[in-house]
């Protein structure tokens, strides 16, 4: 404000340098005032808190810091996530700490069967390969149903929770828990499928048999 009551902006070259470097600054500050925005709007909906455990778009980890313009995670591999308020907002977020009650997250996995396999006997497989992985809380059992069905196969999500701790965490639970499945998929004699078809839209790769 001062500028404004100095001689030397009366000049012509002055004033246009002066409003060149105010628009400069202007777009320059436009995206933190956006972040900033996105910050107090990220901390009055109470999306999520400090420690919860996420899923940001394709980033997964503990919340270490909500600040008011980043959102610092910590993913179980001890990678340090900084994404901006911006992106967080626009974003898919997945609060697996809420899905459970008390401490711990939520796991799930879905796996594809065709018709030859009984109901009853997808339920049991899956229930019993959560409880024989370590970590999984034995409080409240898990929950399997049929998400999806086409003519030839049948698609069945598993959920449950866990309870991951610093030598466990929640991707090797992961990994345990798909490894534990296939173990009881082999037990029991049955084969995952490769291919699903609940619409025409929608096909799953392998990779996609076993995911979360």
């Amino acid at each position: 404000m001062a500028y404004f009551f100095m001689p030397v902006f009366h000049t012509e070259a002055s004033q246009g340098l002066f409003l060149l470097m105010f628009f400069m600054i202007m777009l320059g500050a436009s995206d933190l005032w956006r972040m900033a925005v996105s910050g107090i709007v990220l901390s009055c909906r109470r999306t999520f808190r400090e420690g919860d455990y996420l899923r940001i778009g394709q980033y997964e980890g503990t919340v270490t810091k909500l600040g008011m313009f980043f959102t610092r995670l910590t993913s179980d591999l001890g990678e340090e996530l900084t994404l901006s308020n911006i992106a967080v907002l626009k974003s898919a977020i997945t609060n697996y700490s809420r899905a459970s009650d008390g401490g711990g997250f939520g796991l799930e996995t879905t796996i594809i069967v065709s018709y030859d396999t009984p109901e009853k006997k997808v339920q049991e497989i899956l229930q019993l390969a959560a409880h024989q992985t370590i970590g999984v809380s034995k409080a409240s059992s898990p929950i399997v149903v049929q998400v999806a069905q086409s003519k030839r196969y049948r698609k069945f999500r598993l959920t449950c929770q866990a309870t991951p701790t610093k030598l466990r965490t929640r991707t090797i639970l992961l990994s345990d828990l798909h490894a534990n499945i296939q173990d009881a998929l082999k037990e029991y004699g049955v084969q995952l499928q490769s291919n699903y078809s609940g619409s025409p839209q929608s096909s799953f790769s392998v990779t996609d048999v076993v995911r979360y």
